[in-house]
């Protein structure tokens, strides 16, 4: 009796088992109507490119996402990602700047698949008239460069570009600079080409903008530097002056072999009799060809004129008898 209430207690749990694997089986794979929503799927807006030959920028559009609702058996249904759904906006109808309401096409990229609805799919968008600037443009430079090197007359090709985008976008560019050109530990002169962002006048980036040319050609000498005695040559120097200057070194830059026999750069000589003490004068350095000094050609050096005590001579007079 015993193994009777055993064997039926094994049957009905056999039973049970063969019945949830039924149910499984049913709802997965007899079941097509079952759904599923995906949200914040992207929008891929398409046609700029007509848009653009009829003159139109889309300045924003009022949504970014849509959200989505799947139809399909109930086992490929987890299967979807965001990614295998497209919710293009076509905006190559629009004729005319201003705001149009247009909807989402949305398909899906899987077998079995539908999509049934979506949400939020009337997306309103802004286009505006595309206008054209010409702005001058500054360079960026970062880094220092190796020990006893110095960057030197960075320049910009072309120094002149034409910003073209959404008439709104242009009319707030402060500024066009070149993306960060980085000179950091260089000991060569080098030309880079970089592209270029443009600024509002808070001197932040503004994007949906295009360049003509797209990116421009940045220039730059690396010269070794070394530090030489100022040589200015004093005229009418009075007995009882004394007259120094400052600075009396300054930096020059150059090539090694250039720089290797150079010990002094002169000045033109200064007469004295038409100085005052504590003047500063603006003075014309004299450079050999492929030497550079700080600050350029010309140099402003301070003069200090001082009183020096001349020897009394103390010769003894002559006695008559």
């Amino acid at each position: 009796m015993e193994k009777i209430v055993k064997s039926k207690t094994l049957y009905k749990v056999l039973s049970l088992l063969i019945a949830i694997v039924l149910w499984i089986y049913v709802s997965y794979q007899e079941m097509p109507d079952s759904s599923r929503w995906l949200y914040d799927v992207p929008i891929t807006i398409v046609g700029a490119d007509t848009l653009d030959q009829n003159g139109l920028y889309v300045l924003e559009t009022d949504r970014t996402t849509v959200d989505v609702k799947l139809e399909g058996p109930r086992a490929d249904l987890p299967k979807v990602a965001t990614g295998d759904i497209t919710a293009r906006l076509d905006v190559s109808a629009i004729e005319a700047a201003g705001t149009t309401s247009l909807t989402c096409d949305i398909s899906v990229n899987k077998k079995n698949i539908d999509v049934a609805s979506a949400r939020h799919n009337s997306i309103t968008v802004t286009a505006e008239k595309i206008t054209t600037d010409l702005f001058p443009v500054s360079i960026d430079i970062s880094g220092t460069p190796a020990a006893g090197y110095t960057v030197f007359e960075p320049s910009v090709y072309p120094t002149e570009v034409t910003v073209r985008g959404a008439e709104s976008l242009v009319n707030s560019v402060a500024s066009v600079s070149t993306k960060s050109v980085s000179t950091s530990h260089v000991t060569r002169s080098n030309t880079v080409n970089v592209g270029l962002t443009a600024f509002d006048a808070n001197g932040k980036a503004i994007s949906g903008l295009t360049f003509e040319p797209s990116s421009v050609e940045v220039s730059y000498i690396v010269l070794r530097e070394k530090s030489v005695s100022l040589n200015i040559p004093l005229r009418n120097v009075p007995a009882e002056k004394r007259v120094t200057y400052d600075p009396q070194t300054i930096k020059i830059y150059g090539d090694i072999e250039t720089l290797a026999n150079i010990t002094e750069i002169s000045c033109d000589a200064v007469d004295v009799h038409q100085l005052s003490d504590g003047e500063t004068l603006s003075l014309p350095l004299s450079l050999p060809g492929g030497v550079y000094a700080e600050g350029g050609e010309l140099i402003d050096v301070i003069f200090n004129i001082t009183d020096v005590a001349l020897p009394i001579d103390s010769g003894e007079g002559e006695s008559n008898e």
